[in-house]
């Protein structure tokens, strides 16, 4: 039983694209990303941070479809700041989905956060 539980929490951890190094997410210094993204390049980024595990595009999976968080983000002004704070800290955000965990559980950068936020913003 005990070396089934340790080989489970390994397993997840590596599943969310854990690094064992010691340095909390998001403290990397000089990340340099492209302010505005391709979707191609959103998707590589998605794709590294592990967000394409509960979200897709257009289709809800475990978490919101993005086009559909732009829809509903998309009208506020400060819409890719509060998508990136909600990326950073991670919740519910009344979306009645499950509980996101903090920065999904990758580790991408602030600045790549950043950037993932104002692409999903822009969709509608």
């Amino acid at each position: 039983m005990h070396r089934f539980l340790v080989f489970f929490v390994v397993a997840a951890l590596a599943a969310c694209g854990s690094k064992f190094d010691g340095k909390p997410p998001g403290t990397e210094k000089n990340v340099k990303v492209s302010a505005v993204l391709t979707r191609d390049e959103a998707m590589k980024l998605a794709t590294r941070g592990n967000c394409i595990a509960c979200h897709k595009m257009d289709d809800r999976l475990a978490g919101p479809g993005w086009r559909e968080v732009g829809v509903r983000y998309g009208s506020d002004p400060k819409a890719a700041s509060l998508i990136a704070n909600h990326i950073e800290n991670g919740g519910t955000f009344g979306w009645n989905m499950g509980y996101m965990p903090m920065r999904g559980g990758s580790t991408l950068s602030n600045a790549e956060i950043d950037a993932l936020a104002n692409y999903i913003a822009t969709l509608r």
